[in-house]
């Protein structure tokens, strides 16, 4: 079956010593591209249960390192641009309802709030 050849296409390439690296970059590239969340994530899982338990880690260690430094770029742009520039850059991200929310939860909740 085509979903079957597919599925044994995917096991392959998530089982590959590299792949970790590909969830890093992909991590990190979410930070700037919000739509691939799902993508990262069914990879991410994808490859965690090919992997099995011992290598589970080293996949989520790539996927927490690519966060950090997708986050850890993102910073490093406000810092130099400035936040006016990054609402300009993605203005719908601003005015959608969920920011709204957003900010009233961190403003209620502190950095608890951001983390819950």
């Amino acid at each position: 079956s085509k979903s079957g050849g597919m599925l044994s296409k995917l096991t392959k390439q998530v089982s590959k010593p590299w792949f970790p690296l590909v969830i890093f970059a992909l991590s990190a590239t979410n930070t700037f591209l919000v739509f691939l969340s799902g993508g990262v994530t069914a990879l991410y899982i994808s490859a965690c249960i090919v992997r099995g338990p011992k290598k589970f880690m080293l996949c989520a260690l790539a996927n927490a390192l690519g966060a950090l430094a997708g986050f850890t770029i993102f910073h490093a742009v406000v810092e130099s641009r400035g936040v006016d520039w990054v609402r300009e850059s993605y203005p719908g991200v601003f005015t959608s309802k969920h920011w709204g929310r957003t900010e009233a939860v961190m403003k209620s909740g502190g950095w608890g709030g951001c983390v819950g």
